[in-house]
């Protein structure tokens, strides 16, 4: 059993003096979580570290927890038993090989687990280097850090995706490596829906938060119902031992002027030169003035200025000459005078007063000429304009930097959206997902300070959000409210809504029928003698009426040409749960989830048989299944994905290009000559479009819809209808229009 691998995923020199931070966290909301499970263990001899993480859908068994336990020792061995010679990359391979062989050994002894709910990330970092190997939908990102300090995100669980060759008899088949760098980050997690934390937000959070802090950060924006398992790993530089930080891109000219400040202040211990201060001071006023291009009167006024701002310099230089002199005189004057008083009170025990010292030095400068107090006021006033107008150049040339800068970094977000837009039209939906992702981190590089600034920033956001929606394929749709029954009823609540040959009727728990009038847009209610029946639970088409099951396993039937509802002989009562039922050519079809079966019931009498087990052949657990759909074959939903049966035999169906993946849905539609299958999942308020291979087409997202219970497409309106258990809402199929 060979292991290919492929080579140069992260690039890089080979780097060995690195410090390396990890953590592992898993978060399960309750008992009725599926497996979740984490391995982080330090290797000896500073080795580094090896890894799991593992997520078995379902709800959690001993076959399952076998499954896992099989990974686990696999790696605690390989901890316990590495040397320091040993060669990593062969042995990460051997422990591949050992662990997909007992997994084929186990799954042969086991019940039948379907391969679709096996999800795991295994692998090593050691001497600066990662290998990596998985299977399923778990998320692996690596954050690499560029020479620029920006982030680049690589989404690496895609490329361990090989449905030709992995299944329970080898679900380890590909080996990722490459090199890591001081900032980079590895992060391997169960998916979280992006509606919760978007990748934008998850990069912010792992490049700025030591490991533990983030795992902990990012399961804080997930719902309570949410089951969540991570491990992630930050590189920082051996000598320091700090946490990341996303790099400004403007941080040379931060750096710049923390030089020019330590220079000031190293000049400023020095003999203070004021000619040399002047200089500086008007040097870049006259070299603005003294710019070349101009022409006329423009330029007359430029020389003007410039030749004011040289013979205020020298008047400044002169006059600090001729105040210096009189400060030197002064000085020597009061020198004589201390020393007269000093000879007059030298049998004094203390000299004048601090105070007595600023007041003789006050009555000194009141007895100077009126010349030279002049002359001192001019030259304060012009050195407080020198200043200032130098001030005003320096913070005008740092705001025109940033600009530049900041202009610079949004026409190479521009170009990354436009290329990722382009890669689109090639369905290059991989490129497209990494230019955005890099222009995302060179977004979040952008100054948030300033009011144009802040508004180009937004602008950027919406564009590339709505660039990131066509690239996962979604619409925000504005939903139409049809119908809603609490203005007429607001203590009543539809259990099930059926359609009837085009007319949508709405049942309530005690057995309340609602007609949609679609002329007028209103609900009537129906008059319907009833026989013996209870709570109404789940409904169906059959024979221009419709059957009703209630809570006790009865069924009933609803015939509108005589208006009654009464109960029918069927093999239902003798199942262990029913989560669906359909009429197909006359024969019901029953979801018996606990049983793993669809039940098919052919007509006797007024009623239906005792049924028989359709489905003969299958390797997918269908415990949590929630609905089916017919066209000839039958298609089912459960808590993760699509299960296809044709003739009673599961067929293959993948389903792998939806985003974010499927996680909770609860309804499907489709019909006979109709090319898609239409999924309801309220829990992130959308309808999802399959073509009925399984490749993805669009997603229809709103929140109107978060609340749905049931899927009604009208094909010939191009019309999609969720019903709610009080209202009936729909929105326009756009993906039929074109």
């Amino acid at each position: 059993m060979e292991i290919g691998i492929s080579k140069g995923l992260i690039g890089g020199r080979h780097m060995r003096n690195l410090s390396i931070k990890s953590s592992k966290y898993v978060a399960l909301p309750g008992q009725n979580s599926p497996l979740v499970s984490s391995i982080l263990h330090n290797l000896p001899h500073d080795g580094g570290s090896i890894f799991g993480l593992i997520r078995i859908l379902g709800r959690v068994d001993a076959s399952r927890k076998q499954i896992a336990e099989v990974i686990h020792h696999h790696l605690t061995r390989f901890q316990e038993t590495v040397s320091e010679d040993v060669n990593i990359p062969r042995r990460f391979e051997q422990i591949l090989k050992a662990i997909n062989e007992d997994i084929e050994k186990l799954i042969a002894e086991l019940p039948k687990l379907p391969f679709t709910d096996f999800h795991a990330v295994i692998g090593i970092i050691h001497q600066g280097q990662v290998f990596v190997s998985g299977t399923g939908n778990l998320s692996a990102l690596f954050l690499h850090r560029t020479a620029k300090q920006r982030y680049v995100i690589y989404e690496l669980d895609a490329q361990f995706h090989n449905p030709e060759e992995q299944s329970w008899n080898k679900p380890f088949v590909t080996v990722l490596d490459g090199e890591l760098h001081p900032g980079d980050v590895f992060y391997v997690a169960t998916r979280v829906p992006a509606r919760e934390l978007d990748l934008g937000e998850l990069q912010d959070i792992l490049v700025t938060l030591p490991p533990s802090g983030a795992l902990k950060r990012v399961q804080q924006h997930l719902q309570t119902t949410t089951p969540y398992g991570a491990i992630c790993f930050q590189v920082v530089n051996p000598e320091s031992d700090t946490n990341l930080i996303k790099t400004n891109p403007l941080t040379s000219i931060e750096h710049l002027g923390k030089t020019q400040e330590e220079t000031s202040s190293i000049l400023g211990e020095q003999s203070p030169d004021f000619k040399s201060f002047i200089n500086k001071l008007t040097s870049p006023i006259v070299k603005k003035l003294s710019k070349p291009g101009t022409k006329g009167a423009k330029s007359i006024f430029r020389r003007i200025l410039q030749a004011i701002v040289k013979t205020i310099a020298i008047i400044a230089v002169a006059l600090y000459a001729s105040i210096k002199k009189l400060f030197v005189v002064f000085s020597k004057s009061t020198g004589i005078i201390s020393k007269w008083r000093k000879t007059r009170s030298e049998q004094s025990e203390s000299g004048p007063s601090l105070k007595v010292k600023i007041k003789a030095k006050i009555e000194s400068l009141k007895n100077l000429p009126a010349t030279a107090k002049y002359g001192i006021l001019a030259a304060i006033i012009i050195i407080a304009l020198l200043v200032s107008s130098v001030m005003f150049i320096q913070s005008r040339k740092a705001q025109q930097q940033d600009e530049q800068a900041f202009n610079t970094i949004v026409s190479r977000i521009e170009e990354k959206m436009d290329a990722a837009e382009a890669s689109l039209i090639y369905d290059d939906i991989q490129q497209s997902r990494t230019l955005l992702s890099e222009a995302i981190a060179l977004l979040e590089s952008l100054p948030s300070d300033g009011k144009s600034f802040e508004s180009e920033t937004e602008r950027l956001r919406e564009e590339l959000n709505s660039v990131s929606m066509k690239i996962r394929g979604i619409t925000d749709v504005s939903t139409t409210v049809l119908a809603d029954l609490q203005t007429i009823a607001p203590e009543q609540k539809w259990t099930s809504v059926i359609d009837v040959g085009g007319v949508i009727y709405g049942v309530t728990a005690d057995l309340a029928i609602y007609r949609f009038n679609e002329l007028e847009q209103a609900l009537v209610l129906e008059d319907i003698t009833y026989g013996s029946l209870g709570s109404a639970v789940l409904g169906a088409e059959a024979n221009q009426g419709f059957l009703i099951v209630d809570n006790e396993h009865n069924l009933g039937r609803t015939t509108l040409s005589s208006a009654t509802l009464n109960p029918i002989v069927s093999g239902i009562g003798d199942l262990s749960s029913i989560e669906d039922l359909l009429t197909y050519n006359d024969n019901l079809y029953v979801l018996n989830a606990k049983g793993q079966q669809v039940i098919k019931m052919r007509p006797q009498g007024d009623g239906y048989e005792a049924g028989t087990p359709w489905i003969t052949a299958r390797s997918s657990e269908i415990t949590d299944a929630r609905a089916i759909a017919i066209d000839g074959e039958i298609y089912m939903i459960t808590s993760n994905g699509v299960v296809k049966f044709s003739s009673g035999r599961e067929q293959p169906i993948q389903i792998n290009e939806i985003d974010p993946s499927l996680s909770n849905p609860i309804d499907i539609w489709t019909e006979l000559d109709h090319d898609y299958l239409y999924i309801l999942e309220p829990s992130q308020s959308r309808v999802v479009v399959l073509k009925k291979d399984g490749s993805f087409v669009t997603q229809y997202v709103s929140d109107d819809i978060s609340d749905g219970m049931q899927l009604i497409v009208k094909t010939d309106k191009n019309l999609i209808i969720v019903a709610t258990p009080t209202k009936l809402i729909s929105f326009t199929a756009t993906h039929l229009l074109q």
